[in-house]
């Protein structure tokens, strides 16, 4: 029995098919919702040659389109390691009802997908609709797609923001009760904030590196920071600018021991954000004088 799709007749009324897509535009778009490979839950594999052997444009057309569809348009994330493409809004439209049926395909075919950073678009893309529904199939949904990621391991971004949150308020804790039984009284609440607060304590056109007293002469600093850098990356792998920013900062601020300290005190924790929590070790550090 052939598989059959459901297109929306308001696809043709939407701002963006109206005002952007071009001919060919629209004819790929249907095309990836109805092609005989396609899936009930938007994410599945089709080869680069599928489609130019299937729509009848070459491969540099293809290439195109997957391009525009990705980076103009926001729709699809096309997985060029496995050929699987992600229609990224599709399930807002391919589900009529629910159902024990319509629930276990679509286990079937998220356990299909090999790529799994195509699911990871796929719950950022959707969780807000699907959570804010009021059919129920849409909340069974959602939960058929985290408990996938969980399967496999993989973190939505909402999970590490909050297991960040609980990895700083729990040192913070712990900090707290030490100076408490030490007798020091010290204004450690800040040391909640994030990192993006932290930069915000500086005056217009100053930098942390600009409030702070030198801890050393250029030399010694320089050969400081490439300490810490250099425990950093041994401690939680490859180190990005921004993280040696923050780092060097810290250091022209505490100096390279105590920043090496916050590091240490982070990767024996296993923190899942270092640098922000390294920036409220310091931080908490700066404030109680040490």
């Amino acid at each position: 029995m052939p598989i059959k799709r459901l297109i929306d007749t308001r696809f043709w009324s939407d701002s963006q098919v109206l005002d952007s897509y071009s001919p060919e535009d629209k004819l790929f778009a249907l095309y990836l919702r109805t092609n005989p490979h396609s899936s009930q839950l938007g994410v599945y594999a089709l080869p680069r040659r599928t489609m130019s052997f299937e729509i009848g444009y070459t491969p540099e057309a293809i290439a195109v389109l997957l391009d525009r569809f990705q980076t103009k348009y926001h729709d699809i994330v096309y997985s060029d390691a496995t050929q699987e493409v992600a229609i990224l809004g599709y399930l807002k439209s391919s589900i009529i009802k629910g159902g024990k049926p319509v629930l276990d395909l679509l286990k079937r075919e998220l356990e299909e997908v090999v790529d799994g950073d195509l699911l990871l678009h796929l719950h950022e893309a959707m969780a807000d609709f699907l959570e804010l529904s009021t059919r129920e199939v849409d909340g069974q949904i959602l939960k058929l797609i985290e408990a996938e990621l969980k399967r496999r391991g993989l973190r939505t971004q909402n999970q590490n923001d909050k297991d960040n949150d609980n990895e700083i308020n729990q040192y913070n804790e712990i900090y707290n009760d030490n100076e408490e039984s030490s007798g020091r009284n010290v204004g450690t609440n800040r040391a909640h904030e994030s990192l993006p607060r932290i930069m915000d304590q500086t005056a217009p056109g100053q930098t942390l590196a600009s409030q702070s007293t030198p801890v050393a002469n250029n030399n010694q600093l320089q050969t400081g920071q490439k300490l810490v850098q250099s425990a950093f990356t041994m401690a939680f792998g490859p180190i990005t600018l921004s993280i040696t920013e923050t780092l060097n900062q810290w250091t022209r601020k505490l100096g390279a021991s105590k920043v090496q300290d916050a590091i240490n005190l982070a990767s024996k924790n296993k923190a899942k954000d270092p640098i922000r929590y390294i920036s409220a070790v310091c931080l908490n550090w700066e404030q109680a004088g040490r």
